[in-house]
């Protein structure tokens, strides 16, 4: 019997250096997080890195959903189209769009087991660290 396990893996946030990277090694015995891309890697401390957990989901444009993006939902009801910017976090073992007038609706989008509603479209637009500002327009 083969286990489909979820796909595990980060991005880091380093506050020294402003970088998102993606997480190369997590060592718990040196407290140490090593992100690399490329030419590019750096290693620090628990405390200066944020990290940023991959949720299994992709976007409309196929790219990867990480806890810490800011989205743009848009969602036909009927004859209205909404439209609302957020960001994706953990809450109580879900992840959900906070603080948005149709948060109930974005659950059911993330919830183990239950299909994608077909006419509402998850777009990432940034993220908390490099485009807070999107935020404002909630």
């Amino acid at each position: 019997m083969k286990l489909d396990l979820p796909i595990i893996k980060f991005r880091g946030w380093d506050n020294a250096s402003n970088q998102m990277l993606p997480v190369e090694k997590i060592d718990f015995r040196e407290n140490c997080i090593s992100l690399n891309e490329g030419d590019n890697s750096l290693s620090d401390t628990f405390e200066m890195i944020d990290l940023m957990q991959y949720t299994g989901l992709k976007d409309v444009n196929g790219k990867e959903i990480y806890v810490g993006d800011i989205v743009k939902c848009t969602e036909i009801r009927g004859e209205e189209l909404k439209e609302y910017v957020s960001a994706i976090e953990y809450d109580d073992c879900d992840l959900i769009v906070h603080e948005s007038e149709m948060c109930d609706t974005c659950l059911s989008l993330f919830a183990p087991g239950i299909e994608k509603l077909p006419l509402t479209e998850i777009e990432v637009v940034g993220n908390i660290y490099e485009s807070s500002e999107l935020l404002e327009q909630i």
